[in-house]
């Protein structure tokens, strides 16, 4: 390798280096359409890849997994959004604690849940009862749950379906975004152009393509997010998302709170 090639190799680092921290610190700019402006000139294209288009006639699938992850990973966009979107919770995870059983507290999420849902003004809402220890006994649950979702579901009028990132790091997660929402999907069909549309709960994602600003629900978010008093004995979920809100924000134009969301697009057969 010639001495010019190693001068241009090093001083490339060092531009992508500069380039880096120069997209970092335009965060602090206070004004919107001035850091958008800066960040154009700097990378030459948009920040993020794919964004989600909901209008009117939109039609959402919120897929949680248990009742709080639909709010953990995406309260604020249902927020904006309710009157597009139904909602299925695949799963009431009933846990024994102290003199509650995993039977009582199973009803107790499944109220929860309602109550949830009428905070965002959801009326297509849908519940059912597994217990949730071990995992691979919710699992089974699940599965013996499978005609049943699709009695209550029609995957072919959604224009997105959501439901947690493939590699979230909770094993009924992954199985339900994996393997059992591509089982309904197949058996029976789906719109052209389909989006399916991934969140975060108990890990973050590596790729991002659109980022959501919720600073405006923020707080509403979070009460509604207390309102499952059942689950947080274990974690304050609402003092967590709020961090991971306020993380995701930096990558929004700095605001104040925003959800991260990778969206992969899927054709029907």
């Amino acid at each position: 390798m010639t001495i010019s090639k190693i001068y241009v190799l090093k001083h490339y680092g060092e531009y992508n280096m500069l380039k880096k921290l120069l997209l970092f610190f335009i965060n602090f700019i206070p004004f919107k359409n001035l850091r958008k402006s800066i960040r154009k000139k700097i990378q030459g294209f948009p920040t993020e890849k794919l964004s989600l288009e909901i209008n009117d006639d939109t039609k959402c699938l919120m897929v949680c997994p248990h009742a709080d992850d639909e709010t953990i990973g995406c309260g604020g966009l249902l927020l904006h959004y309710s009157k597009n979107f139904d909602c299925i919770c695949l799963s009431s995870s009933g846990i024994a604690w102290q003199n509650i059983t995993a039977d009582e507290r199973s009803d107790i999420r499944i109220k929860e849940f309602h109550n949830v849902m009428d905070a965002y003004g959801i009326k297509n809402r849908w519940i059912f009862k597994t217990l949730g220890v071990p995992s691979s006994l919710e699992i089974k649950m699940i599965q013996e749950h499978f005609k049943d979702y699709l009695d209550v579901l029609d995957i072919k009028k959604y224009d997105y379906i959501f439901m947690p990132h493939p590699k979230d790091n909770h094993p009924v997660h992954q199985y339900i975004t994996n393997i059992l929402m591509k089982k309904i999907i197949k058996e029976q069909g789906c719109k052209k152009n389909l989006k399916l549309v991934y969140y975060e709960v108990w890990e973050p994602m590596q790729e991002v393509d659109y980022y959501e600003d919720i600073s405006d629900v923020a707080r509403i978010k979070y009460e509604i997010l207390r309102m499952y008093k059942s689950q947080h004995v274990y974690i304050k979920y609402d003092e967590k998302t709020e961090g991971l809100n306020r993380y995701r924000g930096v990558f929004k134009n700095n605001a104040d709170y925003a959800e991260a969301y990778k969206i992969r697009k899927i054709q029907s057969n």
